[in-house]
């Protein structure tokens, strides 16, 4: 019922937006193997960006000429050719890695011990305004490097109290760090889609107990993208919207976990306040220890 309803409505825009001499183009973005919507998947242009909605639809006006890219964690990028007057279905297509034989781990015991490592109290300088499309990823070394740690917890602090904060929609991005530099090696590549309902003293916090992510010994970069839908048309639940507001301070090394920013691209690049200085972000991870009891040798298979 909702997909049909939404047919109708891009129809209609088709039909009224082509009478007044407007461009216009629509589609529903589509996994390839599952044939269910990929959720606020990117739209990019080579004037804009937003995202699709919940149900995978989107469309954009006078944009014509325009080549459109879409994206999303965890399938392969797709670009197509803007078609005024048209409502396609865009197939995406998920990654996958071709897997190694592994160690099967028995008998696992996650222990009681809480590690906490990065920062959320301190005096602040400034806020960043997240705006849609920005990831945001800050460095987290192993606190013990040798023992095994799994990711529970993602902490932030905002500069919204709990009276004015509302929900805001965010992805989580884990990647691999190796020799002190950034891999593109995507540990979590989950395509989810997070709502952060509560702040408590301005920290919200967001649990990947789920995920069994093992922190890497070399130490990770955590990160979020800041989520809004694109899609004006909207007669269902909210659509979150607004600027997530992140409280941050000024940093002089890779040491001291500088963030680094991609803006609708696939690259990364050292986020900088001002002109020159960089920046550190009042985030903080929860990891439980892991012991092994014993282990198993099988090949083709995995703990996830």
């Amino acid at each position: 019922m909702k997909r049909g309803l939404h047919l109708v409505f891009l129809f209609l825009l088709l039909f009224t937006s082509t009478c007044f001499g407007q461009h216009v183009f629509c589609g529903v973005v589509i996994d390839s193997l599952s044939q269910k919507p990929v959720s606020y998947a990117s739209i990019i242009t080579q004037t804009s960006s937003f995202y699709c909605d919940s149900s995978g639809y989107f469309y954009l006006k006078n944009g014509l000429n325009d080549q459109v890219v879409i994206s999303c964690i965890g399938y392969n990028r797709k670009s197509i050719n803007f078609k005024s007057g048209s409502c396609d279905t865009v197939y995406l297509a998920p990654i996958f890695d071709e897997l190694d034989p592994v160690v099967v781990v028995r008998d696992e015991v996650i222990t009681k011990r809480n590690i906490h490592t990065g920062r959320l109290e301190g005096k602040s300088k400034f806020s960043v305004n997240v705006p849609v499309g920005l990831t945001l990823i800050k460095f987290f070394p192993n606190p013990e490097p040798g023992k095994k740690f799994i990711i529970n917890d993602l902490h932030l602090r905002l500069s919204q109290s709990a009276d004015a904060y509302e929900p805001r929609k965010i992805r989580i991005r884990v990647l691999e760090a190796k020799d002190g530099k950034l891999v593109e090696k995507d540990l979590l590549r989950s395509p989810e889609v997070f709502i952060v309902e509560k702040v408590s003293n301005q920290i919200v916090s967001v649990s990947l107990k789920k995920f069994f992510l093992q922190m890497p010994d070399s130490g990770c970069f955590v990160g979020i993208e800041f989520i809004r839908s694109g899609f004006d048309y909207n007669p269902y639940p909210k659509e979150y919207s607004g600027f997530l507001a992140l409280m941050g301070w000024l940093s002089k090394s890779y040491d001291d976990g500088f963030v680094y920013a991609k803006y609708n691209t696939e690259y990364f690049y050292e986020y900088r306040f001002g002109s020159s200085q960089k920046i550190n972000l009042y985030w903080a991870l929860t990891l439980k220890e892991l012991k092994v009891k014993k282990q198993d040798s099988r090949e083709g298979q995995s703990i996830h």
